[in-house]
Parts: C-alpha cells; sequence; structure tokens
C-alpha cells in the first residue's frame, strides 16, 4: 500500500472517531475520540511529507488533550 492510500485510509477512520464522538454524553469519551481523530489526521499530514501541516496538528491535539487533563 503506497503513502497515498494509507494516509487516506487513516484519514477516514479519523472521520468515524470524529462521527462517534457525537453519540457520546460523557466528556472523557468525546475528548478521546477527537484525541485518536487528531492522532489519525496528524499521520495522514506526516506521511506524504507535509510535516509542518501534521506538526501544528500535533500541537493542536497535544493541547486538546492537556485541556481534558486539567478540566477532568
Amino acid at each position: 500500500m503506497n503513502d497515498f492510500l494509507l494516509s487516506q485510509v487513516l484519514v477516514a477512520i479519523a472521520i468515524g472517531f470524529d462521527l462517534l464522538s457525537f453519540q457520546f454524553k460523557e466528556r472523557q469519551k468525546i475528548v478521546a475520540c477527537l484525541f485518536c481523530a487528531g492522532v489519525l489526521i496528524s499521520t495522514h499530514f506526516a506521511l506524504p511529507e507535509r510535516i509542518s501541516s501534521s506538526n501544528t496538528k500535533t500541537s493542536i491535539t497535544l493541547s486538546h488533550r492537556c485541556e481534558f487533563k486539567v478540566t477532568s
């Protein structure tokens, strides 16, 4: 499987996690789904060597995860 196809599969799974997050009412589960989606999207950008986009998405994802730990 080439990098492009793998990156598309990863973003499709990430969209699934995004949609799954709408089904939960508990904040912990919602943030966990969004965190997983963020990691997958970061990897999606890193595979075709778009490192600056990947770094941006990774920092946003980590800030959401840190915010969750502080406010929980």
